[in-house]
């Protein structure tokens, strides 16, 4: 994670011990992952999400 990173329903401060964080990012050569884009979850939401539904994922 670095400046470039995008904070995707959440905010750097969101990140707490103990939440769950979903991330999309970029393996690196150098066997690093860079972080493109982070959402930060209480539970099953994401931490700043407004008023809304969460569908749960089906198994399949």
């Amino acid at each position: 994670m670095d400046a470039d990173t995008i904070f995707d329903a959440s905010a750097k401060e969101d990140l707490k011990v103990g939440r769950d964080v979903q991330m999309v990012g970029v393996d690196l050569r150098n066997g690093t992952t860079k972080a493109t884009r982070v959402a930060v979850y209480e539970g099953n939401r994401p931490v700043r999400m407004k008023n809304g539904k969460v569908m749960p994922v089906k198994d399949w």
